[in-house]
């Protein structure tokens, strides 16, 4: 990449980044913007790939939006079992024409893929709610721009997004259930990646808590979707925290907890039990 570099004679300024030790997702990400001039930074992840047209889509939706904090767009999803397996798309047809929206009804239950976003530098806030998580960021910095009234979600495919075993949040689904040790090890990842979920959720509920606070119209259609909002996320917190805590819990606990355990009956069995019945579940599949 050095030599890369060095080779380039084009019209615009290059600067190469090395950190000699992982710095985590969050603190990179703050020197990433200190070495930025631009008032907008692109953000693409290491093992993705942006389209052609990006630029160009991202930069119609910032002249149509001025008022925009972070630009939140689609992508087109490729699962690998490894990373380095990508295949770029056959036939890529350039996405032409911009298809953007504000979302009024908040963030509780969207997702956000920070390598797919573009973020405006000056208006944006430190980490230090979240300086400890491994993800979850991108779900921080939207929901602060939209508490702000400035998300822009674009319905435009501009990355290719690489899924593979060795991403923080995957999971394989087909896999997991393919023996014992398999389940197990699914629930413990899940588990932790529930928790660092949990935690982001709770930094946003303060911030949100924070923003209500110091807002001088309390009356405003906005202020509505907020707070409703902050009921939906305090309840997917609640669901989050159950997602960790079912594996241990007896079974009169889990009886106290019904309603959540009726979507999924088998859960009230002991995990043994519960992980041997979907492994034969999985080779009766097969």
């Amino acid at each position: 990449m050095r030599e890369m570099e060095q080779a380039y004679r084009g019209s615009h300024s290059i600067k190469l980044n090395r950190n000699e030790q992982n710095m985590g997702i969050t603190d990179h990400l703050e020197k990433v913007y200190s070495l930025a001039s631009h008032e907008w930074v692109m953000r693409m992840d290491g093992d993705d790939r942006s389209f052609p047209h990006r630029c160009r889509i991202l930069a119609e939706a910032i002249i149509k939006y001025p008022q925009a904090r972070y630009i939140a767009s689609d992508v087109e999803l490729v699962v690998c079992e490894s990373a380095g397996q990508a295949v770029w798309p056959a036939h890529l047809e350039e996405d032409k024409g911009l298809r953007a929206f504000l979302p009024q009804d908040g963030t509780a239950h969207r997702a956000f893929l920070g390598t797919a976003s573009a973020i405006r530098r000056s208006l944006r806030a430190p980490y230090s709610e979240i300086r400890n998580l491994s993800m979850c960021e991108d779900l921080y910095e939207a929901h602060r721009a939209w508490l702000h009234e400035g998300l822009v979600v674009l319905r435009n495919k501009l990355v290719l997004y690489v899924e593979h075993s060795s991403n923080i949040s995957r999971i394989n689904p087909r896999l997991k259930n393919r023996n014992m040790e398999t389940f197990l090890k699914g629930i413990s990842r899940l588990k932790g990646i529930n928790q660092s979920f949990i935690q982001a959720q709770e930094a946003i509920v303060r911030m949100t808590e924070m923003f209500l606070e110091s807002c001088p119209d309390k009356n405003s259609p906005h202020i509505e979707s907020v707070c409703r909002d902050l009921e939906n996320r305090k309840e997917f917190i609640r669901e989050l925290r159950m997602e960790v805590e079912w594996p241990e819990m007896t079974l009169g606990r889990k009886m106290r907890h019904w309603p959540y355990f009726k979507r999924n009956p088998l859960k009230l069995l002991p995990l043994p039990v519960y992980g041997r019945l979907l492994c034969l579940m999985y080779r009766l599949k097969r």
